[in-house]
């Protein structure tokens, strides 16, 4: 087991592929470190890892067309 570890997903596991993990926020920098470690323990490099979090989701509206390349 990881710390914090809720759950994951395994895809493109054929060439090298990635993970996307659900993990307690007060657990992120135990996991990365844990599953850094067993990984490059594993496979002699270090993984690339991104941490990211929940949204609310998309929401509908309406953008006026002068706004689309605002930066």
């Amino acid at each position: 087991r990881l710390p914090g570890f809720l759950g994951g997903k395994l895809s493109g596991g054929g060439f090298g592929g990635s993970t996307v993990n659900i993990v307690e926020a007060s657990s992120e920098k135990a996991f990365c470190d844990e599953l850094s470690a067993r990984f490059t323990r594993k496979f002699d490099r270090a993984p690339r890892m991104n941490a990211c979090g929940f949204g609310d989701g998309a929401r509908g509206g309406r953008m006026e067309k002068e706004a689309w390349f605002k930066s």
